[in-house]
This record gives structure tokens, sequence and C-alpha cells, in this order.
């Protein structure tokens, strides 16, 4: 009974432990594939990256004006993470971005 509770810790720490080392980008990379396709949007303006508490963001420029559409931040699992309404307004996400750099203009 004591060596099964051991060999059954001793998984668990393995797994841990081979499991902590791998980043967020390793393991999704579906934000690849979602920013090929929104290049291809005849909307599509521009894609810039972002920083937001220390996670990479995507902010996807579709050129949407006053009332007449939105502007999403992704992260790397494809969530929206933040948008931006047409009338121009700062995002609830604003204060805390951290421009990196444009990744694709049209």
């Amino acid at each position: 009974m004591k060596s099964l509770l051991f060999l059954s810790l001793l998984s668990m720490l393995c797994l841990i432990h081979c499991t902590r080392g791998v980043s967020d980008d390793e393991t999704s990379d579906c934000y690849k594939d979602f920013l090929e396709k929104f290049k291809d949007q005849e909307n599509a303006q521009r894609i810039e990256e972002y920083k937001l508490n220390n996670e990479r963001v995507f902010y996807l420029d579709d050129g949407a004006t006053y009332y007449d559409g939105i502007s999403y931040f992704i992260d790397t699992k494809c969530d929206t993470v933040c948008s931006v309404a047409g009338e121009g307004l700062n995002p609830p996400c604003y204060d805390d971005l951290e421009f990196v750099s444009l990744i694709w203009k049209k």
C-alpha cells in the first residue's frame, strides 16, 4: 500500500514538473491561424501586438467607425480580452495595454 501511494505521488510530481515549463504560445497556436484569416477579410486594416498584464494580445483593427462595428483584442488562446467600439472611446483595458509592435498593415 505504501509503495502504491509513493508511486502515485511520484507520478504526480513528474507530471507537474514536465508541464511547468510549457508556455501558452507553445500549447495554443490558434491565434496564428486566426490572424491569417483576419488578414483575408475585406475590412481588415492592421494587426498590432500588445502586452496586457504580461500576456501577448493582438489588436485586430477592422476600421470600424462611428457606431458601425467593433475591433477586438484577442489573446494567444483566441479569447477576446477587450474590444473597441466604433465610437472611438478607449476600451476598458486601455490603461493596462503596452504597445509592442505593428505585425501587419494593409
